[in-house]
């Protein structure tokens, strides 16, 4: 009996040798680098990470770190790890199928903060649902937003025109025209308005001794007004015609030969005033010598030269 317990003792040392050393442990703290073969699916929101096990690698033992999850008997290995995850919330679940069960075919773990524990078919079933729910719920929130904001246009960037670009044609300058000044007025100087008259004045000083007067005549009396922002008053009326006196003949009338007006003003009141006062003028002289017919010559007065203004 003791040499047979001995044998049997011995061949199970050889097979958990053999076993260890063709056995694979899974970290799935560390999945990237874990060297198995690995398939990863998103539906509805959830992620699905699959390990499965290889002729070459056979996993014999799921860890959580340090911490051991699911150790195989003696010919069982691990079919396929399953992880589900959700980016939204904190919930997890995990399956591990066994190949070659001994005891049970199918083992479900549950997230408990940071660690997994042993759970029922019915408490993943429920974490399973919830999650669901939650991915649902999400997924139909950001769809719908997604529907009622637009999406904004992206701008294409406009094109530089370099700074050397000779292919348009040169821009026309305008030169600027300085501003001219304005030219202020002038103050206009007053002119001086020249009278002439002309007269007998000799003729008639000559015969006043020696006989009557023929005749006195007025050739020409000139006005040349060549300003209309003075307005002068040409007086003749103070003019006195005098005559010597005569025994034998009567004195003949006077007569306005010729009178000229040169007026180079625009001002109307400088030509009817000059005008009004000729007028008077003959009719005055025309008075003074119907008078002088009806006088005595002997009553006249010496003869003066016409006042100038």
């Amino acid at each position: 009996m003791n040499i047979l317990d001995v044998k049997y003792l011995g061949v199970l040392i050889i097979f958990n040798c053999i076993s260890f050393v063709f056995s694979e442990i899974l970290n799935i703290k560390n999945l990237t680098d874990s060297g198995f073969y690995t398939i990863i699916i998103i539906e509805d929101g959830i992620t699905k990470t699959m390990i499965y096990s290889t002729p070459q690698k056979i996993i014999t033992e799921v860890r959580q770190g340090k911490r051991v999850l699911w150790t195989a008997l003696p010919g069982e290995s691990v079919k396929c790890l399953t992880i589900y995850t959700l980016d939204w919330a904190s919930i997890r679940v995990m399956t591990i199928e066994i190949n070659n069960p001994v005891k049970d075919g199918m083992y479900y773990f549950n997230r408990r903060y940071s660690n997994y524990v042993y759970a029922t078919k019915e408490m993943f079933d429920f974490e399973y649902a919830e999650m669901a729910r939650v991915a649902k719920y999400m997924h139909e929130k950001y769809s719908k937003s997604s529907d009622k904001v637009p999406i904004p246009e992206q701008k294409q960037p406009k094109k530089r025109k370099a700074e050397t670009d000779d292919t348009g044609e040169p821009e026309k300058k305008i030169p600027s025209q300085p501003a001219q000044p304005q030219p202020q007025p002038q103050q206009l100087e007053p002119e001086v308005v020249q009278v002439e008259m002309e007269s007998e004045e000799d003729e008639s000083t000559d015969t006043a001794s020696e006989g009557p007067i023929e005749e006195w005549d007025i050739q020409n009396i000139q006005f040349q007004v060549s300003s209309d922002e003075e307005q002068k008053d040409i007086d003749i009326s103070d003019k006195e015609l005098i005559f010597s006196p005569s025994d034998t003949e009567e004195e003949p009338e006077l007569i306005a030969e010729h009178i000229q007006f040169q007026i180079s003003s625009d001002s109307d009141n400088d030509i009817d005033e000059s005008t009004d006062d000729q007028i008077i003028q003959s009719d005055a002289i025309t008075q003074t010598d119907k008078q002088n017919d009806n006088r005595d010559p002997s009553t006249l007065p010496i003869k003066k030269r016409p006042y100038k203004p």
